[in-house]
This record gives C-alpha cells, structure tokens and sequence, in this order.
C-alpha cells in the first residue's frame, strides 16, 4: 500500500465544479484587489520588513564592531591584530549599511516611490 498523496487517488474536490467555480472567483477577487492598488500595500508591507531586518543587522553589526574594538584595546596582545582587522571590516560593513538604507541611489528612489504616503 503507498500512502503517498502525489501518486494517489485524486481528492474529492478535484472533480466538484463548485470548487473549481469558487477558485476562479478568489482568483478575480485577488486580481481586482492588485488591480485596484493593493499591489502598493504589499509593496509597502515588503519593504517595510526589509528596512526592519536590515536595521536589525545594522544594530547587531554596529554593536559586535564596538566589542571588537574594545577587545582589540583590552585583549591580549596575541589576538589585538586579528580583532582589529575585523572590527574595522565590520565597521565597513556597517557604513555600507546605512549607506544602502540612507543614501541618495537608485535603488532608494525606487523603494521611495514603493512606499506608502
């Protein structure tokens, strides 16, 4: 006996009309829905998880950079060089960050317009 759903016999709303007649019609709703300008809601609802995750990574970011700095200062002297070098790295990393969330591009201007006034 093979249990597996994909091969198997096909459910009981497959062959009903009413099923495939109620998925045209969410089908409309939703297309009506883009078409009216829903499209910008999820736009907006998109970019506005992005700029929180990359806010998230900015603050992560920013805050392990400080702790490299002060473990390059206070550290042994071994591992000063190596803490150093990545703290600076990181720091890098963060100014490209805000960069990307706060600079003047191309890709800012497109997100401005995406947004939701």
């Amino acid at each position: 006996m093979d249990d597996d759903p994909i091969g198997g016999e096909a459910g009981p709303l497959v062959d009903d009309p009413a099923f495939f007649l109620l998925a045209a019609a969410s089908l409309v709703v939703v297309l009506f829905f883009l078409h009216r300008g829903g499209w910008r809601l999820l736009t907006h609802l998109a970019l506005a998880v992005v700029e929180t995750a990359f806010d998230l990574a900015r603050v992560a970011v920013g805050f392990l950079a400080l702790l490299l700095y002060a473990a390059s200062a206070f550290g042994s002297p071994e591992s000063r060089p190596d803490r150093l070098a990545l703290a600076v790295v990181l720091t890098a990393a963060w100014l490209g960050l805000t960069y990307l969330l706060c600079g003047d591009h191309r890709l800012g201007r497109l997100a401005d317009k995406l947004r939701i006034r």
